[in-house]
């Protein structure tokens, strides 16, 4: 084949796109005035769709900036990067990548034709114009492959989505079988029709053309070249023009989402009000939550057209193996269908949402983090729960916790002074009593009234001393974060709860906060900066991984042996900490760490999180006793955590779990009880063999 070709020009003929040669004079205008109409159709649709989400000003506004968004644009959109996660996800990678490249090819046809070639230009001549015909029929081969095998699975499944959608899947999936069907064939027609020593170079038409050549030998054969041409021209047309108007709309809305929204889990709510203002203007009456779509965020709506509803949520969702009444990818359907319908719900708390599923949320962020086209659907939830809130719909668990926060400033209804007993033992000073200390201590609820999370507490101020640190802490003027308020849908106790908090840590002039609980690390890190309250928060299992890389600890050994981590979903998702805790580990001698099938970015929620553990959705199975099998299945017989709730969960799943007993330990209590073990060593004159902790060391 390329010795034809190179003798092919080396005489007076060269390779060069044939466009209309078997077309009837005049084609080309007329294809241009029906392409026109359909055009017209297609953007109106897109003009009526897209219009009320500004999406210009989405788009200006993209998180991370523009830059970021493009590179988004490029990995998640153009390289399919998510979707290539999961097996089956081939076959929309082939699809969707195939396609961008014939619809450059296609591109490149009206470019060379009808732009340059009057000028007297050609781009598709030569050897640029054989290998363009090699890769679109490689792309035309991918592009079938991966169509059929889509039409195929979602014939064979019956598909999740309501009838009417999966008729207009299976519709458009056949249309696009179609589309590269018959380019193929019109190909292989043309081949044989018009035959050319570079034919070859197109191997999938060449092929066909032997195929087809009888055909091409009657008189028939030009009538059904012409016919075959315009169906699919118009089946072309007729796909561009339904994008608006179809399950296909996020083929547009996609890369939209894309650009606009981060790939990460967003670490703090948005605020619908600043107490402050309302405050300063004596006025209350403002509305918190939403009950109907249309009073969503725009970039959330937008969020609800590029839903591909590809189900990969609620494999990820805690909440959906738990059992419970929440589907992320069904609610973001309902909402999507709300959206786009002629005559949107009114409230749609009277339905399709139920209380039930929005409860059941865990704010985890693990659906956000398996999406491939960057749907949150916790942002989406906590609106509605406000409105939850407002209207007081509640149960007695719920309404009880909200009312330990406002009157004990903590969630358990004790007294302050349980905060005052913790600090006293661990002789931690006040920050006025040590305003030059190394960080302040926030110690949060969890460690001040849970008798289990104090020994968290002790052995973090153990670790702490032990590397020289100076720690001060609140005690009684510390109150509740608010997480549990704000996640749970009141966000106006959590503005009170925010304000009082950043008010005292400015007053005593304090900038470093270390604190181990996971919910208190990402409220004080990234909620409060909204509020006026900027502060450098660190958590403990990034301050003792500092601690030991400097070499400030001492040499510590362990006999725990193998140990597995349960990431935290605020620490690990949210914050993107996932080495710090890994690094203090494997720096203990004698400690082996093995990790669980899910782990980091994709670490299974303990279920405590969106205030879930001050209350009780219904359930199949908690959360906590699937991650207890996960951590049996390593053989490591104790699970590190570095979150109260996590223990608390895990703990509580563990007691009652069937198969080898699991311990559960904070990371700071692993480091703590090494060092305490190398001290009895040492002052029983016998030498541990530990190595110093320090990066990098380790099993």
């Amino acid at each position: 084949m390329i010795a034809v070709t190179a003798a092919a020009m080396q005489g007076s003929v060269v390779p060069a796109r044939d466009t209309y040669g078997l077309l009837p004079r005049g084609t080309s205008p007329w294809m241009y005035a029906v392409f026109a109409a359909f055009a017209a159709v297609f953007v109106i649709g897109v003009v009526r769709r897209l219009r009320p989400l500004g999406v210009p000003t989405l788009l200006r506004q993209a998180e991370g900036g523009v830059a970021a968004g493009l590179r988004r644009l490029v990995t998640l959109v153009l390289l399919q990067s998510r979707v290539a996660r999961r097996a089956r996800g081939w076959s929309h990678a082939a699809i969707f990548i195939a396609f961008l490249i014939l619809t450059l090819g296609t591109a490149l046809v009206a470019l060379d034709w009808d732009a340059l070639r009057p000028l007297g230009l050609r781009v598709l001549r030569g050897p640029f114009y054989l290998g363009y015909e090699a890769v679109l029929d490689a792309a035309g081969v991918a592009f079938l492959a991966g169509t059929l095998a889509a039409l195929v699975r979602r014939l064979l499944r019956g598909g999740r989505d309501p009838r009417r959608a999966h008729r207009e899947y299976v519709a458009l999936l056949a249309a696009l079988l179609y589309l590269g069907g018959t380019g193929f064939l019109l190909e292989g027609l043309r081949l044989a029709l018009r035959p050319v020593p570079w034919g070859g170079w197109s191997f999938v038409g060449a092929w066909i053309a032997g195929l087809v050549h009888p055909l091409a030998t009657s008189g028939a054969a030009g009538t059904v070249y012409v016919a075959l041409w315009w169906s699919h021209a118009i089946v072309a047309f007729g796909l561009i023009a339904a994008l608006p108007y179809s399950v296909f709309l996020h083929a547009l809305t996609v890369p939209l989402n894309v650009v606009a929204t981060s790939g990460r889990p967003k670490p703090a709510l948005e605020a619908p009000f600043d107490l402050r203002e309302l405050m300063a203007s004596g006025e209350f009456d403002v509305q918190a939550g939403v009950s109907r779509v249309s009073d969503l965020e725009a970039h959330l709506r937008l969020a609800l057209l590029a839903c591909t509803n590809c189900g990969r949520c609620d494999e990820a969702c805690s909440a959906v193996q738990m059992g419970t009444a929440l589907s992320p990818r069904r609610l973001v359907q309902s909402l999507r269908r709300d959206l786009l319908a002629d005559e949107p719900a009114d409230d749609l708390l009277a339905g399709p949402l139920s209380e039930a599923e929005l409860w059941a949320c865990t704010t985890c962020a693990a659906c956000v983090e398996a999406c491939p086209v960057l749907v949150r659907p916790a942002d989406l939830i906590v609106p509605f729960r406000r409105e939850l809130v407002a209207r007081n719909r509640l149960d007695g668990r719920q309404s009880e916790m909200l009312g330990n926060l406002g009157r004990g400033l903590n969630p358990y209804g004790l007294s302050a002074a349980e905060r005052a007993s913790v600090t006293r033992a661990l002789q931690l000073p006040s920050p006025a009593q040590a305003p030059d200390a190394d960080y302040l201590y926030w110690i949060g609820c969890a460690g001040a009234y849970d008798a289990r999370i104090r020994s968290v507490v002790a052995a973090a101020v153990e670790v702490f001393r032990a590397g020289g640190l100076t720690v001060s802490a609140l005690g009684e003027e510390e109150a509740c974060t608010g997480d549990a308020a704000r996640r749970l849908g009141e966000e106006g106790l959590f503005q009170q709860l925010a304000l009082q908090n950043i008010e005292t840590l400015q007053r005593y002039g304090v900038k470093r906060i270390v604190t181990h609980c996971a919910h208190c690390f990402n409220t004080l890190k990234n909620e409060y900066p909204r509020f006026g309250g900027t502060f450098d928060v660190v958590h403990h299992s990034q301050l003792i991984a500092e601690l030991a890389r400097s070499g400030r600890l001492p040499p510590a050994a362990s006999a725990a042996g193998r140990v597995t981590f349960h990431d935290a979903c605020y620490v690990g998702r949210y914050n993107r900490v996932f080495d710090s805790p890994r690094e203090v580990l494997g720096a203990v001698a004698g400690l082996q760490l093995v990790e669980m099938e899910r782990s980091r970015e994709r670490s299974l929620c303990c279920g405590a999180g969106g205030a879930n553990y001050w209350y009780d959705a219904p359930k199949r199975e908690k959360a906590g006793a699937i991650r207890v099998r996960e951590a049996q299945a390593t053989g490591a017989r104790t699970v590190v955590c570095e979150c109260p709730f996590c223990i608390k969960m895990l703990e509580d799943a563990a007691a009652g779990a069937p198969g080898a007993e699991v311990q559960v330990r904070d990371v700071a209590e692993v480091v703590a009880s090494a060092l305490s073990d190398r001290h009895a060593a040492d002052r029983g004159g016998q030498d541990a063999g530990a190595v110093a902790i320090h990066a990098g060391e380790g099993p």
